[in-house]
C-alpha cells in the first residue's frame, strides 16, 4: 500500500507527458495534412490527391455539340452583269452593282469562274480562310474584233471612225492589217486625191474579223462641152467627112450621130447627136447613097474622145449621102 502510494506522483508525471507528447503530434500532423492538401489543392486544401508536377488534370463541363468553322466572302464582278460560278457548281446571282456575298463556305480553296458574253473567260483560285475574308475584285477583259481594209488604189488614206463612241479611232495609210478594236459599229472612210471618196459602215463583233475591199473611181474629167460641128474635104471619088463634139453627159451610155451631106455642096452638113468626151467605141452606118466607108480617125486620148474623120463614097455624087455614127461607152 505504502508503495503504491509512493509511485503515484511519478505514474501521474508519465501520464500526463504522454498526454501532451500525443496532442503534439495530433497537432504536427494537422499542420502537415494542410499543408500538404494546400500543395495539391490550392488554398482551401480541399482535395487530398497526390499532384503531379508538370500535368494538368481538370474536370471539364460536359461539352455540347461542336460548331463547324465556315469562311465568308464578297466577290466584285465588272462587268456588273457577269456570270459567277464557284467549283463548277451552279451560276450564283449577281447584283445589279455587281457584288455577290457568299456565306458559309468550306475554308480552303475553290475554282472561281467569270463569264459574260463578248468578254474573255476568267478563272481563278481562291484560297478562303475561317471567317470573314476580304473583298475579291475579278474584271473581266473585252473580246476585240479585227479589222482588215484594203483600198483598191495605193497610198489611199483610210480614216476610221467609231460611231457608238461618236469619235475618231485613227488614221492609216495604204492599208489596215490585222488591227484590233473594240467591237460595235464603225465608219470608214477612203480616200485619195483624184479619186471619189468611198465611205463604207459595218459592225464589228467580238472575236470576230472584217475584210474590206473599197473601190474607188477616179473622179469625172470635167469636160468642155462642144456642140457637134462638121466639115468635109473632097478627096476623088471620095468625100472626108470630119466631125467634133462634146456633150460631157456621161450619164447617156450609147448614141447616135446623123449626118447628111452632098458631095455637090460639102460646105453643108447636117448634123444630130454628139459625142460625151469620154472613152467609147463607135462604127459607121450606111443609111442612104453610100457605097463604101472607111474610118480615118476615131475617138480617143489624143483627140479627148471628140473627134471622128470618115471617108465616105457615094452611089450618086449628085446626091445626098446619109450615114451615121453610132458609139457605146467603154
Amino acid at each position: 500500500m505504502t508503495d503504491q502510494m509512493d509511485r503515484s506522483p511519478n505514474r501521474i508525471n508519465d501520464d500526463f507527458s504522454t498526454l501532451i507528447a500525443s496532442v503534439i503530434t495530433v497537432f504536427l500532423l494537422s499542420i502537415g495534412s494542410e499543408s500538404f492538401g494546400q500543395e495539391r489543392g490550392g488554398r482551401d486544401g480541399s482535395s487530398s490527391r497526390p499532384v503531379i508536377k508538370g500535368s494538368t488534370t481538370k474536370t471539364s463541363k460536359p461539352a455540347g455539340p461542336s460548331k463547324l468553322k465556315l469562311s465568308n466572302v464578297t466577290f466584285i464582278l465588272n462587268p456588273a452583269d457577269s456570270v459567277l460560278v464557284i467549283d463548277e457548281q451552279t451560276p450564283v446571282s449577281v447584283d445589279a452593282l455587281g457584288i455577290v456575298r457568299l456565306n458559309g463556305l468550306k475554308p480552303g480553296v475553290h475554282s472561281i469562274l467569270v463569264q459574260k458574253s463578248g468578254y474573255r473567260d476568267k478563272q481563278q483560285l481562291v484560297d478562303l480562310n475561317v471567317g470573314d475574308n476580304g473583298p475579291v475584285t475579278i474584271k473581266l477583259d473585252t473580246l476585240m474584233g479585227t479589222i482588215n481594209i484594203s483600198p483598191g488604189v495605193g497610198d489611199a488614206e483610210i480614216n476610221l471612225r467609231s460611231i457608238d463612241r461618236n469619235q475618231n479611232v485613227g488614221t492609216y495609210f495604204g492599208t489596215i492589217t490585222q488591227v484590233q478594236f473594240l467591237p460595235g459599229e464603225y465608219e470608214v472612210i477612203v480616200s485619195k486625191k483624184g479619186y471619189q471618196d468611198v465611205i463604207r459602215r459595218f459592225i464589228l463583233k467580238p472575236d470576230e474579223s472584217v475584210y474590206l475591199e473599197p473601190q474607188l473611181d477616179p473622179v469625172p474629167v470635167e469636160r468642155p462641152r462642144i456642140g457637134i460641128t462638121g466639115s468635109t474635104q473632097i478627096e476623088g471619088k471620095f468625100l472626108i467627112v470630119n466631125l467634133r463634139g462634146i456633150s460631157g453627159d456621161k450619164s447617156q451610155r450609147s448614141g447616135t450621130i446623123a449626118v447628111s451631106v452632098n458631095k455637090a455642096n460639102p460646105q453643108v452638113v447636117y448634123l444630130t447627136g454628139n459625142f460625151t468626151g469620154f472613152p467609147s467605141e463607135i462604127e459607121v452606118v450606111h443609111l442612104e447613097n453610100v457605097s463604101a466607108s472607111s474610118l480615118i480617125e476615131v475617138p480617143g486620148n489624143l483627140n479627148d474622145w471628140s473627134r471622128v474623120s470618115v471617108r465616105v463614097r457615094p452611089k450618086d455624087s449628085k446626091k445626098t449621102i446619109h450615114f451615121a455614127i453610132r458609139w457605146r461607152l467603154l
